[in-house]
């Protein structure tokens, strides 16, 4: 049996699935099988796909285009390897992802699932910008309470979490199947993202972060609302978009003391938190921090805000991740000239 199962979904990728695949083949960790569903491509996408002659991967054909859920579920069907790591069809893996993965795994038995920082790249520019990705089980799952802490083509979980908890990708999230299914691994294993930058990540108008956007917030919103529900928020469809833009970082036009509402709906989640105890209290601290400055920053760029409301709900937090976002804010803002800007 293979160490690892390597699943990537393919429909009409043709114009990338090529460097894709090479990238999964030329790994330096070798004992891994590749399966490659594709869901009812009408490109080329096949036909690159059986060019590849290499045993290790066992291509899968479906009839009509059921769905990226719908092939990814084909594929964990398939699985036989230890560990299932996922790739999608136009982003690129660097040499090592596996190896670096399996090793970290072994090394950490408790682990049920990582991910990994990646670097992304836009075909149209050129430009290549490091994300990364929250680190530790503790400030993943509370990360989770506003957006996707993993990326998903990097992740890499054991197989024995899939078949003892029962999970699978679910058909009424699609565009934000993989924040659904990690909040709920979350809940009930340890996870990591490795701070290494495992895989390239494109950006193109194809991909489904630019064609349907919209979508994926709105699915978003309905795992966000469902994460506050843990912490005892019953909140209303406003409140939900209101804490996804603040969570995702949406620069938005700001009224009525926007920011200070932003502050105060932020000050109730650590308040509610207090009491319910659901996230360690540190780790959303942290959380907070790196969410109130990326909000802040954004809608400060785009005119909108204050610095007073900036360090006033940073001074609350009480915490050396509220200190040293605060440093870059007072950075960033001096070196992007947003002094000049209203607020």
């Amino acid at each position: 049996m293979p160490t690892v199962s390597v699943i990537m979904p393919v429909h009409n990728g043709a114009e990338y699935v090529r460097e894709a695949i090479e990238s999964i083949l030329g790994q330096s960790f070798s004992d891994f099988e590749f399966i490659v569903v594709d869901d009812g491509s009408t490109d080329a996408s096949l036909s690159i796909i059986n060019e590849f002659k290499d045993s290790r991967i066992k291509a899968h054909c479906l009839a009509t285009n059921a769905g990226i859920c719908r092939a990814l579920n084909t594929g964990l069907s398939l699985v036989r390897g230890e560990f299932v790591a996922r790739m999608d069809a136009d982003d690129i893996s660097t040499k090592d992802r596996l190896a670096c993965q399996v090793d970290f795994m072994r090394r950490h038995p408790d682990v049920g699932l990582c991910g990994s920082d990646v670097v992304r790249f836009s075909d149209k520019n050129g430009d290549r910008i490091i994300q990364r990705t929250p680190k530790g089980t503790k400030r993943i799952r509370a990360y989770a309470l506003f957006d996707n802490p993993f990326i998903h083509s990097t992740v890499l979980f054991r197989r024995s979490v899939i078949d003892r908890f029962k999970v699978k990708y679910d058909e009424s999230y699609v565009n934000a199947e993989d924040y659904d299914l990690w909040t709920r691994l979350t809940d009930l294993v340890s996870c990591e993202n490795l701070d290494q930058v495992l895989l390239e990540y494109r950006v193109h108008r194809q991909s489904v972060t630019s064609r349907a956007s919209g979508d994926m917030n709105w699915k978003g919103c309905a795992i966000a609302q469902r994460q506050l529900f843990k912490l005892g928020i019953a909140a209303d469809d406003a409140q939900v978009a209101f804490h996804r833009q603040i969570g995702v970082g949406q620069a938005v036009m700001l009224q009525d003391d926007g920011l200070g509402r932003a502050a105060k709906w932020l000050e109730f989640i650590l308040r509610q938190n207090r009491g319910i105890r659901c996230y360690d209290e540190h780790s959303l601290k942290s959380v907070l921090a790196f969410v109130w400055y990326r909000f802040n920053y954004n809608c400060m760029k785009a005119g909108w805000g204050s610095h007073r409301n900036y360090y006033s709900f940073t001074g609350k937090i009480m915490s050396f991740s509220a200190l040293w976002y605060s440093m870059l804010y007072t950075l960033a803002i001096i070196k992007d000239g947003v002094y000049a800007r209203r607020g």
